[in-house]
């Protein structure tokens, strides 16, 4: 008799708050920080359904350059996380790096 494979479908959706401090060095913004918040995992194995949702601590460090019209903000993040409470383990710490592109538009200045 043959071995039955179940593939296993594995979600993570963060929802944090940055916080974090800028720090002018010449023509940068650099900005040590710490993200917090909450993890959701789920996971789907064949028709069993898991959710489980761990809080979460992302200590973190971004820099802020100014290029034409846009602000380019690369980031690096170690997120730390408890461990879920699923049937297969998941991998939920690590070293994130995301880039974000700003157009700043100004809308208006606050007057006093």
């Amino acid at each position: 008799m043959g071995a039955t494979r179940l593939g296993v479908r594995n979600r993570a959706q963060v929802f944090a708050l940055d916080l974090g401090v800028q720090i002018p060095v010449g023509p940068l913004e650099v900005v040590p920080g710490l993200g917090l918040g909450f993890i959701r995992f789920a996971q789907r194995t064949g028709a069993v359904s898991e959710h489980d949702t761990k809080f979460l601590v992302a200590p973190g460090l971004s820099v802020e350059a100014h290029v034409a019209s846009l602000a380019l903000i690369p980031q690096l993040q170690y997120d730390v996380g408890a461990n879920p409470d699923l049937s297969t383990p998941v991998r939920h710490k690590g070293l994130v790096a995301s880039l974000r592109l700003v157009l700043p538009i100004e809308v208006g200045r606050l007057r006093h």
